[in-house]
């Protein structure tokens, strides 16, 4: 598994994970995203970014709650949008 920040102001380097370790929420949070992911975003764009994590667990979306400036909850996300559901719905009609 792979993970990698984007934006406009560019890429973060690779976070490889290592075969046979399980991505579970506690290794998500406290290695890929506390120690990997966010610093290495932090660093490409200050304190200024918007995040959308890969996992729901509780414990998770609380650390992002507080730990980044622009916080998407999962209502907001693609699947759950209001926005992109009414925009769908009436271009099926």
């Amino acid at each position: 598994m792979v993970s990698v920040g984007v934006s406009k102001l560019g890429v973060t380097d690779l976070i490889f994970v290592d075969p046979g370790i399980k991505v579970h929420r506690e290794y998500y949070r406290e290695v890929l995203l506390s120690q990997e992911l966010l610093p290495a975003i932090r660093e490409m764009s200050g304190d200024f970014f918007v995040f959308q994590p890969a996992h729901r667990a509780r414990d998770t979306l609380q650390l992002l709650q507080c730990d980044t400036p622009e916080f998407i909850a999962p209502n907001l996300w693609s699947p759950n949008s209001p926005d992109l559901n009414l925009w769908f719905g009436l271009s099926r009609v």
